[in-house]
């Protein structure tokens, strides 16, 4: 399934951008749903340009970015920060959250999983940093770490070596869906250990449980 790539985002490459002020509520469009959620305390909406910016140094094909919360007064993704995304195959699909999850469940269990994954996460990590003149060594990788009632769980920590020195980064992230509309939250920062990949999940889960519906005007 090629939206999982989506797991691959540029850790440690940072990205030059600004973040707006929080508004409380940040909003965003899978489809033709309006969804909305709660901002996390020390969080801010990165803005327009910030986000054309991810976009070119992602140069993610098979996913559309929904949303990128950077820790206020950031300059670049040095600290902590959230990513939304959404397949662009299932960006029209109405799929109930049960029904998701269940069709996840074998994908995440299958034997080898685990290493495709990993494949999957660093060489779209390498083929990223190559299109931007960057060459880094990476260590670790994104696995599998299962499924419960709300999500679908990726993570891992990172070690990437590159020409600006060293990078320890970690991911959480939650496969979703939100008013019938598949969305992937990465939760990332700096860290090392399963404790701090377990920390990026929940952050992820609780993000997940706080999106809905936005009100119609």
């Amino acid at each position: 399934m090629r939206w999982i790539a989506g797991l691959a985002l540029l850790l440690g490459l940072a990205a030059p951008a600004m973040a707006q002020s929080a508004a409380g509520v940040a909003s965003f469009r899978v489809g033709g749903t309006a969804l909305q959620l709660k901002i996390p305390e020390g969080f801010c909406p990165l803005d327009e340009d910030g986000m054309a910016a991810f976009r070119r140094g992602m140069n993610q094909q098979s996913n559309i970015l929904n949303l990128i919360l950077i820790t206020c007064g950031d300059t670049g993704f040095q600290r902590d920060y959230y990513v939304l995304m959404t397949p662009r195959t299932l960006a029209n699909e109405t799929i109930p959250r049960a029904a998701f999850l269940e069709e996840l469940k074998p994908i995440f269990n299958a034997p080898g999983a685990e290493q495709w994954f990993g494949e999957v996460f660093s060489n779209a990590l390498k083929a990223s940093s190559e299109r931007n003149g960057v060459s880094l060594e990476i260590a670790g990788a994104v696995t599998p770490r299962g499924v419960d009632d709300v999500c679908g769980y990726a993570g891992g920590a990172v070690t990437i070596q590159g020409p600006n020195g060293e990078r320890k980064a970690v991911q959480g992230g939650c496969l979703t869906t939100a008013g019938g509309r598949v969305v992937s939250i990465y939760s990332n920062g700096q860290g090392t250990t399963n404790a701090d990949v377990a920390k990026h999940m929940r952050r992820s889960r609780d993000m997940a449980l706080s999106i809905m519906v936005a009100p119609k005007p």
